[in-house]
């Protein structure tokens, strides 16, 4: 299965400092997307922009705790500044809340 280009694409991937959302962030980059990678792991964070970079990519790290909605509003501004729009969003943070959703606030 060929896969799918997504050059001129701008993708912002929470969690991207580790694990999947590692993962996912160095698949989008590879088929072209401009990443926006943001986690509170900022040395995670800065591994993924270079290994992104020595491959030609384009990457924003940026530091985000996905429970603050600041620095979530942040990553947003950051990532539009930069790369002008976003047009993927995949959020893989390590922190759940569990609660139904009509109880929950932002913080």
């Amino acid at each position: 299965m060929a896969r799918r280009s997504y050059s001129g694409r701008t993708v912002l991937v929470t969690g991207a400092g580790g694990g999947l959302g590692r993962a996912i962030a160095l698949e989008f980059a590879a088929v072209g997307a401009c990443v926006t990678a943001a986690d509170h792991d900022v040395g995670g964070l800065e591994t993924l922009r270079a290994a992104i970079e020595a491959r030609g990519g384009r990457c924003l790290a940026t530091p985000c705790d996905v429970t603050d909605a600041n620095a979530c509003e942040r990553a947003v501004q950051a990532t539009v500044a930069r790369f002008g729009s976003i047009d993927v969003l995949v959020t893989t943070p390590a922190s759940a809340i569990a609660a139904p959703l009509r109880r929950l606030r932002p913080t």
